[in-house]
This record gives C-alpha cells, structure tokens and sequence, in this order.
C-alpha cells in the first residue's frame, strides 16, 4: 500500500508559516467594535468596500440572500453576499453552462463529486486552499494542526498535492436517512414491511393491486438513488470499492452486485411500481406524491415528512430497513469530513476564502446553524438552546430552518454548533435510531487508502470518467434507452480504465 507524504508537507507549510496565540488574538475585532464571539483569530470585517461575492448553493430555497442569516453574514464580513439557488436536479445542466461560458460564481456549493473538483482546480479553474494557510487561521487549526483531521483530508487531495475545495466537519449526525414507508397505508391494508429485495417487491406489487395509479416506490434522490441501494447489493456507488470478502479493491460498477441493482431496478420501472420520473423528480413534487395516494414507500431523512405531514406525521409514517436480497442490509455511519465549497480563482478568491474561514469559527458556525440568540434561538430554563416558533418535542427539520432563516444552507455550513438541537435525536428520529441500534444495522464505511501524487492524479481521472459513464448506463438500462449491452460495456470500461484502477489500488 502506497504511503503519501502530504501530511509532512503541510506540518513543514505550518512550521514556516505558525504564528503565537497572542498574535493572533490581536486581530481578531481589528476592524469592528461589535463583539461576534470567537472568529478564531480572523479579523472582521473581511472587507470594507462591500464587494459582491456570489455563491452558488444547490437547494430548493429560493431568494436566501434576503434571509435573516446571510443579511447577518454580509453585515459581519462586509461583503455584499448574493446566494443563487440551484435546483438539485438542475444542478449538473446549471454547472455546464457556467463551465462553457467561463463565468463561475465566486462560490460552488454542491454539484460538483471531488474527482471533478480536482480536475477543474488543476486547470486553474479552482483555488488551492493550502496555499492560503496564512490568511485562514481556522482552516489550518482545524485541518492543518489537527493530524486526525489533516490525515481524512489528504484522500480528498488532487494528484498535484494540493485540496481545492474547502472541508466540512461534523455537519451530520451519525444516522440521518433511511427507507421511510406510510404507516397509516400499511396498517390499513394489513401488509407488513420487508427485510429482502423479493419481500420489497411484493409489497409495492400488493399496493399497486390496492392503488393502480399510484407508483408505490418514489424517490427524489435523482442519480443518487443508486448510492442508496448499492450497499443492499453488497458494494459501494460510485467510485471505488473494498471487498471485504476480497481484501481488494475495485471499481465499484465492475462488482457483480451492480447489474443486479440494475435488474432489479428495471424490473420496478417496468411494472411502475416505480415512479416514472424517479431520475428527475424535486422535493416538492416528491411532498405531493407522498401525502396523497400515489407514493408509499421513500428514502430520505428521518425527518423529511414531518413538514409533507404536519403535525399528524408521527400517525403517517415511520422507518424500515432498506430491502437485501439476504435481508442482511446495513446502515453507513454519515462521514466526519465531507466535501465543502469550492472557490473560483479570480479576483474575490481570498474574500471568498475568508468568508469561509469565517464560517468555520465557532463565531460563523453558531451563525449558520443557530443563528442569533432572541432572534432565531433561544435559551431553555435548564440551559439548552432552542430554536424559536418550533415544536420543542419534534426532531429538528433543517429544510424548515433554511427555508425560515438561512440556517443549514445546503454546502454552505461547515459545521454544526455543539448546542444545536438538531443534534439530538427526538421522536421519530429517536425511535429509528434506537432501532438501527439494537437491531446492530449500523456499519461504518472502509476509509479510502493513501496513494503517490502521480497515482492519485491518474486514478481521479479515471474514476471521474468512468463515473459519468455507469451512472449514464445505469439510467440507459433501467429506462430502455441509449446502450443497453451490460457485457459490451463492461469490457469497455475495464479498458478504459477499471483495469488499471484495480492495480493502482492493489499493487
């Protein structure tokens, strides 16, 4: 196994570039008399010529530069900060045309897989966010200083040894999704839920008997629907993969399992037990289908049809194992790091950066996921905060926070203020992950190895290519379109790259 030297490089940037606490604490209300707590040693505001910084965030929230919590943040940074909404299922349509016409916004929020980013920031596209350590004492305390941290990032890195996009930390909780199904449905017509692909099946054909317009099974996940049920076949989607059966590594739509999905897949198409626009569907119609009688069993968040619902979401539904063909199906913890915003490299590239920075302090992260106090959170008798005007026993939906304040802009927090109470579970919530938990269903995902600069360069291009290319012919498959030959394409993915992957990974 390869062994990669990034780590020696950035604690050799640290040793140049370290400044003392006393240092730092002097700039940090350098430019303002308003006290925001703890920056983190970055001086506000960023910026006093109130330049426009434009962010582009993939969520279903419109109008969010006029939300309570971003007119916070422009009044903090000093920067006119301009939030462009991009549907989720827009998003990649959206990124090509900012490609082609060279006018990216200052700020990428979502839409982008790492692959990607890498590629794009190699050619300039990007900024490297190392090479601005001295300008982001949070960043390099969190993920410079912090080996634990610095040593999950360097996987993230591109094949020139440098990170262009800027980490998340703890955003999520440990369980956060599962398969959901309508209760009130499955209580009245006496069915029982699933442990195997083969009892799923018969349930959505029994509702579709019971409700011949309906679709049964509705998603909203788009092309990602096929991540969620990949572990049910006993691999990962997309990218890479380890067996443990193996002990190797390979790339994940060459695993056996994959075809299966596909089958499988295609079989729901086929009798409509699935939704027919399952690949392209929005949250919004998704909250349609599954209030009335057309849509009974989803993916989603624990607490995604406590807003469809309203107060009778607790009698509605509750969580159920997503189906195996062995019933054997486990839930993945969510991960510590994730990938965070990328940074266009133009003229707002340090403002940018710093508005970031500024994000991930413990100033701008109680800002983003808390808000202020009295105004959009509020201090309990017994010490704990709460989020004002919601329901004190309900497990917090963040959609309603980012929809009412700006809070957990989707890509735009980077972490989770320790006192929100989005971290505790309640209700439903409380009830699944006690389930998930005595049920032992909960399973933590194989880190991915360290690699040399020159083979983490070649296998990002590989996997990026090969990406658009399975989750294409998966789409082709399921839906009867375009090339359908799954043993043609797979020896041509294993030529153009799938082959080499393996040993790159192996060797």
């Amino acid at each position: 196994m390869k062994i990669k030297a990034l780590i020696v490089f950035f604690i050799l940037v640290i040793g140049l570039v370290s400044c003392t606490h006393s240092e730092t604490d002097k700039i940090i209300f350098s430019h303002t008399d308003e006290n925001y707590g703890d920056t983190g040693g970055l001086g506000l505001p960023v910026d006093i010529n109130n330049q426009t910084v434009e962010i582009m965030a993939v969520t279903e929230v419109d109008e969010l530069s006029d939300s309570l919590v971003i007119k916070e943040l422009s009044k903090r940074t000093g920067l006119d900060i301009n939030v462009i909404s991009i549907l989720p299922s827009m998003a990649d349509r959206q990124l090509q045309l900012y490609l082609a016409t060279n006018e990216l916004p200052d700020i990428m929020c979502g839409g982008l897989q790492v692959n990607e980013i890498n590629r794009l920031g190699k050619s300039g596209t990007f900024a490297p966010i190392n090479r601005y350590i001295t300008e982001l004492p949070n960043f390099k305390r969190k993920f410079i200083e912090d080996y634990e941290l610095n040593s999950l990032i360097n996987k993230y890195t591109a094949g020139d040894g440098n990170l262009y996009f800027f980490p998340r930390a703890d955003c999520q909780k440990e369980i956060t999704h599962s398969f959901l199904f309508r209760k009130d449905i499955f209580e009245k017509n006496s069915l029982e839920t699933w442990k195997t692909t083969d009892e799923f099946y018969l349930v959505l054909k029994r509702l579709k008997e019971l409700y011949p317009d309906s679709a049964p099974y509705i998603s909203h996940d788009g092309e990602k629907i096929l991540d969620k049920w990949a572990p049910s076949f006993g691999f990962e989607f997309p990218g890479m993969y380890y067996s443990s059966q193996t002990g190797k590594w390979q790339y994940s739509a060459t695993h056996p399992g994959f075809i299966k999905m596909l089958d499988y897949f295609k079989k729901l198409y086929d009798e409509e037990l699935i939704d027919r626009d399952f690949f392209n569907d929005t949250s919004y119609i998704w909250d349609w289908k599954i209030t009335g009688e057309n849509g009974f069993v989803t993916y989603g968040e624990l607490t995604a049809l406590n807003k469809a619902f309203g107060p009778e979401a607790d009698e509605k539904h509750f969580l159920a194992l997503a189906p195996a063909p062995d019933g054997s199906y486990r839930v993945y913890k969510n991960d510590t790091i994730g990938i965070g915003p990328a940074v266009a490299n133009n003229k707002n590239t340090l403002l940018s950066l710093k508005l970031l920075d500024y994000l991930s302090s413990p100033s701008g992260i109680e800002l983003s996921t808390l808000g202020t106090v009295n105004v959009t959170y509020e201090y309990l008798e017994n010490g704990e905060a709460d989020y004002i005007s919601f329901s004190k026993n309900k497990s917090v939906n963040i959609k309603e926070m980012e929809e009412k304040f700006g809070l957990f802009i989707p890509g735009l927090f980077l972490s989770v203020d320790k006192k929100s109470p989005w971290l505790k579970y309640k209700g439903e919530e409380l009830s699944a992950v006690s389930f998930l938990n005595e049920g032992d269903y909960i399973t933590e995902r194989k880190s991915e190895i360290s690699l040399k600069d020159e083979e983490r360069e070649k296998a990002n291009q590989l996997i990026t290519a090969l990406d658009l290319k399975s989750i294409q012919f998966a789409e082709n498959y399921i839906l009867g379109t375009g090339n359908t030959d799954y043993r043609e394409w797979m020896e041509e993915i294993k030529k153009q790259g799938a082959d080499e992957l393996y040993n790159i990974y192996n060797d």
